[in-house]
């Protein structure tokens, strides 16, 4: 071969390159829009306004589409919504659905025809299907418009209830031939959407009566769902259709979310395991697409609770095979089947739901459990972010692992003001991150609410919120927070597994010192030659036997000042302080919740407390970008006791001393300070369950905590118009009901090796050695709980002095364990320290910068073939400058 005709081959492979990259790891949103563009060309009639059945019109051909399709597009829209966060998507088509309104007694609901075109017979499932995706509307907008119509659907639904094969819903109105799943199941759906929305029994008592006659009239032996009984001959129509199993698998979730009964859950993940041999067995779609769409929803419901991702990925495979294999000339669905609106309407919502799985990462990569990793990082915090993405830089081969759908932990979560008191003093990939965050909101398309010269001239900025000298932006919104951590990762090349937690007991199995693999909760076994405990609970490192803490030592364990129990003032003014007992006045009664009935202790006194938890969550004064504040259902009034009385004793308060509501971009709060002391106590050492109770009991109080501030009459009426200005962000946790995605932890356990950061670190009267980035915040505990004094006087426990800081080094050897405990682990969050220390380093940006050295040091480590308690200071030192990294007060210019 000559050389110009192998320059010509090297040229050519070196085109095919990214292609094939590409290809590996499919773009949906791309295909969703060259969908979406093909659609409107090929169906839309520009000049009536209405949608085409078929692509192609032959003379047996009707004027426009029957509604069943338009169902299908406008689900397809309001997916697309979501992704595109467009609010304009869904409505459109709805204004062509209301032109099949039918006004008929005795319910009003939709024709399966336009009305200016004859009409015709109304069925229930079409009209569910409407009312489905109102209702997920309703739930996303809080427009009322969408929750009546969910109303007048649901009327017109059980008008098609009777008694006759001891129940269930008919088809067709006006014809008793068939009662169908198809009819039964989104029956079921709608009811529990308008239960959620209304906390009427009567919705609940309907979907549980439907549920229970298709379980027993239709269930098949495979576990699927037969289509319908004939009730003349009480016949079963055999044939088990996704759409029929996907509405049967969603309402067995929504029941549970309903009820808290496992029993439905359980139902539920039986459901999704027998339809995977039933209809993917081939990797190609047995049914029209926009009943596999039907099918879908029911599988990204159940990936809130069942961790497998086995049912999305068995369907992504039969997906990638239609769009390599099914797609014609003109760009539409369908080479060997009829190029007609419902199946492109199903497809387009498939591609919608995919869009937004893979970049709100719920598609999982495919990591053989087999594989050796050089570094294995536990918890998908920003810690794990930074330390992930740094051995990688090195060259490793490197596997993050979430707990959860997401990453970036407290950043991603809420915690959008980042407590960056010093930002000369952030180095590194941190320092990268608020340098990415700056980018980010240099550009105009990213202030959506409000620009960014007014935004910068707003009150209460944490230490300005900027520095345009060093590029660096620490003000964000939660969601801008995931997409550049998630864009760091994959940049980096970082492998990442998705919703798998550890295995607590038995999680971590190590060869003497050495853990040679984890093993989580779904029996998966990620191997690796270093360990990252990144978590804030410091799970991996308790499992594998590493000595630890919680809560705080006495001040004489470490010769410090300010740690210890710390016993403040009274809860009241003036030395006035509340009552504290549930009937003012009668001891009898009992004291409020979580008030203790005497002192913990003496000053400086050691205990296993933790300083109170809270959400960081996220509030909107923009009307267009924001949900009411709504009474929740588990309201507890007595959770907001101490706060009303304290509102009667001193009516001088103001919002700021309840919420700390910090601007964050685009008329957004990072919303702080919603504590409940003495509710974290458990945490630390508790397991998954206990760990639930609690996640539900903060969230609970911070939802109730919004609503008493925005309703209760004992607040001032200032309070109360100032909290009703807010509601939640819309655009902010949308797979989480708005609501962030983990409890901030302040505090759990704390190694112990063989140094431990210390109050004399933070004052400066010792310099820590072998250090690997600066800590800079001042001493930062939160209220530990409330107690009853020996005169009968509320106090409050557990706060310091504030003391303005200086900054200083955190030592290498405090983020690996003693030698004789385990040689192949780093614990960079969970790190060696004092519990007042701690309450300095625990800052999100200097979580990140003991992140990034931590995969420093592990990367070293392989390099050189040593345990991480051997790993040169010279060698880390210097791989640390040269990723920037600021190790003293002298590197700091």
């Amino acid at each position: 071969m000559n050389k110009g005709l192998q320059l010509l081959l090297f040229t050519w492979l070196l085109c095919l390159l990214p292609f094939t990259s590409y290809s590996q790891k499919r773009d949906y949103r791309s295909e969703m829009n060259a969908l979406q563009h093909t659609i409107r060309e090929h169906f839309f009639i520009s000049s009536t306004g209405y949608y085409k059945e078929t692509a192609t019109t032959d003379k047996d051909s009707r004027p426009v589409s029957y509604l069943w399709p338009l169902c299908a597009v406008f689900e397809a829209n309001n997916e697309m919504e979501k992704l595109l966060q467009d609010s304009s998507l869904a409505g459109s088509v709805f204004e062509i659905i209301r032109k099949y309104h039918n006004e008929l007694a005795p319910a009003p609901a939709y024709a399966s025809y336009s009305m200016q075109h004859g009409g015709g017979s109304r069925f229930y499932d079409d009209n569910q299907w409407i009312g489905i995706t109102a209702m997920d509307i309703y739930e996303k907008t809080k427009a009322t418009r969408w929750l009546e119509s969910g109303k007048e659907i649901y009327r017109f639904m059980m008008t098609g209830y009777d008694t006759t094969a001891a129940g269930g819903l008919y088809w067709e109105e006006g014809n008793k031939k068939t009662k169908n799943t198809c009819s039964n199941g989104p029956g079921i759906i709608l009811a529990l959407q308008l239960y959620k929305a209304t906390n009427k029994n009567a919705y609940l008592d309907t979907a549980v009566l439907l549920y229970n006659w298709v379980n027993k009239t239709l269930k098949a032996p495979s576990g699927l769902y037969y289509d319908n009984i004939k009730i003349n001959s009480g016949r079963i129509g055999k044939h088990q259709y996704t759409y029929n199993t996907g509405t049967m698998l969603q309402s067995a979730i929504y029941l549970y979310e309903a009820t808290n009964d496992p029993a439905y859950l359980k139902q539920a993940t039986s459901i999704a395991d027998s339809s995977l041999p039933y209809f993917f067995d081939t990797k190609k779609f047995k049914d029209n697409y926009w009943f596999e769409a039907v099918l879908l929803r029911g599988y990204q419901h159940l990936l809130r609770y069942n961790k497998d991702p086995k049912y999305i990925n068995a369907f992504k495979a039969c997906l990638d095979n239609a769009l390599d294999s099914d797609k014609n000339v003109n760009g539409l669905m369908g080479k060997k089947r009829p190029e007609n609106l419902v199946a492109q309407g199903g497809m387009l919502e498939i591609l919608a739901r995919f869009a937004w799985l893979r970049e709100n990462n719920f598609l999982a990569e495919v990591v053989n459990d087999k594989d050796l990793f050089d570094l294995v990082v536990y918890g998908g915090t920003s810690a794990g972010v930074t330390a992930a993405v740094q051995a990688a830089r090195m060259g490793k081969k490197v596997l993050l692992i979430s707990s959860n759908f997401h990453l970036g932990g407290l950043s991603s979560s809420g915690l959008g003001a980042s407590d960056i008191n010093n930002y000369k003093a952030v180095g590194g990939i941190s320092k990268e991150f608020y340098q990415r965050v700056y980018a980010w909101y240099s550009k105009p398309e990213a202030w959506k609410a409000i620009s960014r010269e007014q935004y910068f001239k707003l009150n209460g900025l944490i230490y300005g919120g900027k520095n345009d000298g060093a590029a660096m932006h620490w003000m964000f919104e939660p969601k801008v927070a995931e997409q550049i951590f998630v864009s760091m990762i994959r940049e980096s090349g970082v492998s990442v597994v998705y919703n798998e937690r550890l295995q607590l007991k038995t999680g971590v199995n190590k060869n003497k010192r050495q853990i040679k693999y984890i093993q989580m909760e779904s029996g998966r076994r990620f191997r690796g030659k270093i360990f990252i405990d990144a978590t804030y609970e410091g799970d991996l490192m308790a499992g594998a036997g590493v000595s630890y803490i919680v809560g705080r030592e006495s001040n004489d364990e470490y010769g410090e000042s300010r740690n210890g129990i710390l016993l403040n003032g009274i809860v009241g003014k003036d030395n006035q302080t509340i009552d504290p007992y549930i009937v003012p006045g009668q001891k009898s009664s009992g004291l409020l919740p979580f008030i203790e009935a005497k002192a913990p202790g003496k000053n400086g006194n050691a205990d296993n407390r933790t300083q109170a938890y809270c959400y960081r969550f996220t509030l909107s004064t923009d009307t267009a970008n924001q949900l009411p504040i709504t009474k929740p259902l588990n309201y507890n009034p007595n959770l907001y006791e101490i706060l009303a009385r304290r509102l009667q004793v001193d009516s001088a308060m103001q919002m700021a001393d309840i919420l700390t509501l910090t601007p964050i971009p685009n008329k957004k709060t990072d919303t702080n300070h919603g504590d409940l002391p003495g509710g974290s106590f458990d945490w630390p050492n508790g397991d998954y369950a206990t760990r639930e109770k609690l996640t539900r009991l903060h969230k609970d109080y911070t939802l109730g905590l919004v609503w008493f501030c925005a309703n209760d009459k004992r607040v001032p009426v200032r309070i109360r118009k100032q909290m009703n200005q807010y509601g939640f962000a819309k655009d902010e946790f949308m797979d989480n009901d708005h609501f962030p995605y983990s409890i901030y932890v302040r505090e759990a356990r704390r190694m112990i090796s063989d140094y431990v950061m210390t109050e004399h670190d933070y004052f400066g009267k010792k310099i820590a050695p072998e250090p690997i980035g600066l800590a800079t915040y001042r001493l930062d505990t939160h209220t530990v709980t409330y107690f009853v004094d020996e005169n009968g006087k509320l106090r409050s426990e557990g706060v310091p002095v504030k003391i303005p800081a200086n900054p200083y080094a955190v030592s290498y050897l405090s983020i690996r364990p003693r030698a004789k405990e385990c040689t192949n682990l780093l614990v960079p969050g969970c790190l060696s320290s004092s519990h007042s220390a701690y309450s300095s380093i625990r800052m999100e940006p200097v979580f990140m910068i003991m992140g990034q050295s931590a995969g420093t040091a592990a990367a070293i480590a392989i390099d050189e073939n040593v345990t991480v308690q051997n790993v040169s200071y010279d060698k880390l030192k210097d791989a640390l400058l040269q990723g920037k990294q600021l190790l003293t007060k002298e590197d700091i210019k």
